[in-house]
């Protein structure tokens, strides 16, 4: 959809393509399309201008990154979230749900901010709590995510992939650690050695997890997630119906830290104020 309907504005529109303008549409500025200033809307908007339209913060949003992981984590969050009783959004490779049912279907594992900004809108209107989305590096490079103020961003993995759209493996690290400048809550996947390890990740405070010791938050093999922060050293009991996911035997170590990080991530939103989002 590349136009919608914006009510009580000066125009009755708003489009990020020029060729759906017209006198009564606006057109919204993006970096993919800053070239088309010159067009036949009414009038040229950015970002800024919309926010209190589309009540873009009115619902607290988690955001999903890593090459793999992404789709697993976030279904995986949006699902423990339903059953913990809250009202939830998820928008990624899937397509886009609110509260269990499917609204559209998609491809794009990001799609353009717009889209974005008309999905929250939906959410809000539906009273989700979260809005749970994926995000890819080209949504990032490509500046899809602006002006959304995650809550809690999740970090899977990263391994040499996209590499025909981000060149060199330095550019890709580069943009994923700019995706983590911010001051919210994030989970870091410690095992990940080809970004964690090469001393190229560099973020702000967060929480890390991983099967090993070094974690801030580890997995012990048996039946609980310890966590051992300096502020808190609790252990995290699994239900039954979580504890036969995390000992199902899963193809892939890929699916299991999803199920790790999915955990922590509820967790967090059940947690003490010094964890909580």
């Amino acid at each position: 959809m590349r136009k919608i309907a914006i009510p009580d504005k000066k125009y009755q529109y708003i489009t990020d393509d020029n060729r759906f303008c017209d006198k009564n549409t606006a057109f919204l500025i993006t970096k993919q399309n800053q070239k088309f200033t010159k067009n036949n809307c009414c009038c040229n908007i950015n970002l800024d201008d919309i926010r209190s339209v589309f009540y873009i913060d009115e619902v607290k949003i988690i955001g999903i990154t890593g090459t793999n992981g992404k789709t697993t984590t976030s279904s995986l969050i949006y699902s423990l979230l339903l059953d913990l009783g809250y009202k939830v959004a998820l928008q990624g490779t899937r397509g886009f749900f609110i509260n269990g049912k499917e609204v559209e279907k998609m491809s794009h594992t990001t799609p353009p901010i717009l889209d974005t900004y008309r999905h929250i809108y939906q959410a809000v209107a539906e009273d989700c709590d979260f809005f749970v989305m994926e995000v890819s590096s080209h949504a990032i490079a490509q500046e899809r995510i602006e002006t959304l103020n995650f809550k809690l961003k999740v970090h899977t993995n990263i391994t040499g992939d996209h590499l025909d759209f981000h060149q060199t493996m330095a550019n890709y690290i580069a943009v994923k650690n700019s995706f983590f400048q911010d001051e919210s809550q994030k989970i870091i996947n410690i095992d990940d050695k080809k970004l964690l390890l090469s001393g190229k990740f560099e973020t702000k405070e967060y929480i890390n997890y991983g099967a090993g010791k070094k974690g801030s938050i580890i997995y012990d093999g048996k039946e609980d997630f310890f966590i051992i922060n300096p502020k808190v050293s609790i252990s995290l009991p699994l239900s039954a119906r979580e504890r036969a996911c995390v000992f199902k035997k899963l193809e892939s170590r890929t699916k299991k830290r999803s199920i790790f990080s999915s955990f922590i991530s509820k967790y967090i939103i059940n947690s003490p104020a010094e964890l909580s989002i």
